[in-house]
């Protein structure tokens, strides 16, 4: 591990940070949390050959103390912490004897709020019952796997390897860096995670970041050029919610993919025509509503990986409700798209003679192909003639499940070719399966699970309106076409993710050509 040094202050007691800022009336609004008066404490921080029990802290203002039972520590824990306010001071005791020649930090996470605001902090007090301060810091940071962002008020902890007791821990500011100090030479163990609930350990519910070695050993001051990746551990897979919608459909919400998904209603296999799978984590399955005899019932969702079964409660008045069609996209379509409209039920029949297409600049009739599949009514036009038409549906168009659909009349619009532009993407470069997203702003407008055979000659994605886009890479190094976190129980890491962020210009009737090169290493 290479060595890079740097020089350390002597820290004062550390204000790190301010949790959420409120207004009292009639005064100006209080940002900052209670402020330790450093001249006043004592012993002083940072003092050496301490032999005693009890330090006091003075601070700026009145003051309350959030469960310092918990949020006020210890570290190495050779005592237990006792607590209590007087005035506007801080005094910490305890009744254990401390080991001779170490360096402590008593840490007040969060522990010290105002009375007004409740703005609170992190602070260290740190003292040596030796002749000396422990002196090596460690310094690193700490991003989200998924978008490379940097993450704040991450815990960075170092532990011993031998029994995992804490020796020293650090949060991470807004910038996602973290300096841990007054670290001796020796071996530590090091993670990173989201200590939502303060006990300095990492859950299974916390977002976690690790390196694949989970040990260092330190001789000197050291700055991490490599930084955690953070991700939330998956969740037990199950499904979150059963919602039912009128005139009869579940929506089914799971917190995975759907994938392989077999869908049970009240014991019986639902064929796959009765259910749609949606691009959130989610199906919405239709039935027919004589079918539902009883109020309630359960719902299975089961596939390769998991089982899992929800309740649902139907009353009759919710049974009711009309059959009802709408333009998909909200009528707007590209030069290449089908017009479709989509029911909120299951499709049994079309009569196409209730459906009536006319060309909205001269109002002439006009014939075409009329399809469905599932719930989608699909109606292809000649752009030739026309860029819009008025599609009309009268009652009783559609067959349902449930029922026959309502008249509905709507605008089809057809964008012309030249009002887009497309982009030729060169990635060449890569070698091994990956995911492309292709972004506007915050909006994937297209993502493409791609083989190392598709690579070797230029993506071109065409019809893409003009503006920014910008590009994210996922190396799939697991094949199954999505991002994946790591797991800490086998130290598996977090699917590396290339950001493209420097956007690229479509113009309309124009082709971009782009390369791009992979940043992350290679799985």
């Amino acid at each position: 591990m290479a060595r890079y040094h740097y020089l350390i202050g002597i820290l004062s007691l550390l204000l790190v940070g301010c949790a959420q800022v409120g207004t009292i009336s009639g005064g100006d609004e209080d940002i900052f949390a209670p402020k330790p008066i450093n001249e006043g404490v004592s012993p002083p921080n940072a003092s050496s050959f301490f032999t005693s029990k009890k330090v006091e802290i003075p601070f700026d203002e009145f003051f309350t103390l959030n469960n310092p039972a918990q949020n006020i520590q210890i570290v190495p824990p050779h005592a237990k912490i006792k607590s209590k306010v007087k005035g506007k001071t801080l005094i910490l005791s305890w009744d254990e004897d401390l080991e001779a020649n170490t360096t402590y930090a008593i840490y007040l996470n969060r522990a010290v709020k105002d009375l007004s605001e409740s703005n609170d902090s992190i602070m260290q007090y740190v003292f040596s019952t030796g002749s000396t301060l422990d002196s090596l810091s460690y310094s690193v940071s700490a991003v989200d796997a998924r978008t490379n962002t940097a993450m704040k008020d991450i815990l960075v902890g170092l532990y011993n390897p031998e029994d995992g007791t804490i020796l020293n821990f650090a949060q991470t500011d807004r910038f996602g860096n973290a300096t841990l100090s007054y670290l001796k030479e020796r071996a530590y163990k090091l993670i990173a995670f989201d200590d939502e609930n303060g006990d300095l350990i990492p859950q299974p519910f916390e977002t976690v970041g690790f390196f694949e070695d989970s040990l260092i050993q330190l001789d000197s001051s050291f700055v991490s050029p490599d930084a955690f990746r953070m991700f939330k551990p998956l969740e037990k897979a199950k499904i979150e919610a059963v919602k039912f919608n009128p005139p009869s459909n579940f929506l089914i919400e799971l917190n995975r993919t759907v994938e392989n998904e077999n869908i049970y209603l009240d014991g019986v296999l639902q064929a796959p025509e009765k259910y749609t799978v949606n691009s959130n984590n989610s199906i919405t399955l239709y039935v027919n509503s004589e079918e539902l005899i009883s109020p309630s019932g359960e719902v299975v969702y089961q596939d390769d990986h998991f089982s899992d079964t929800a309740s649902y409660r139907v009353l009759d008045a919710q049974k009711k409700g009309s059959v009802l069609v709408k333009p998909s996209n909200n009528g707007l379509f590209g030069p290449s798209d089908s017009a479709g409209f989509v029911v909120n039920d299951i499709i049994t029949n079309l009569n196409s003679e209730l459906i009536t297409i006319r060309n909205s600049k001269d109002s002439t009739l006009l014939t075409s192909f009329i399809g469905y599949e599932k719930n989608v009514v699909d109606i292809y036009l000649n752009r030739e003639l026309s860029d819009q038409y008025i599609v009309t549906f009268k009652e009783g168009a559609i067959e349902t499940t449930n029922g026959t659909s309502k008249a509905f009349e709507g605008t089809v619009q057809f964008n012309s070719q030249k009002k887009y532009g497309s982009l030729s993407l060169d990635l060449s470069h890569y070698e091994h399966s990956i995911v492309l997203e292709v972004l506007s702003g915050t909006n994937i407008v297209d993502e493409l699970e791609l083989k190392p055979s598709d690579l070797t000659s230029p993506i071109v994605l065409t019809e893409l309106s003009p503006g920014s886009y910008t590009f994210k890479i996922i190396h799939d190094s697991n094949y199954n076409g999505r991002w994946d976190g790591g797991d800490l129980k086998t130290r598996r890491q977090p699917e590396q993710v290339d950001i493209y962020s420097s956007p690229t210009k479509v113009r309309a009737n124009w082709e971009v050509e782009v390369s791009l090169v992979p940043i992350a290493k290679t799985p």
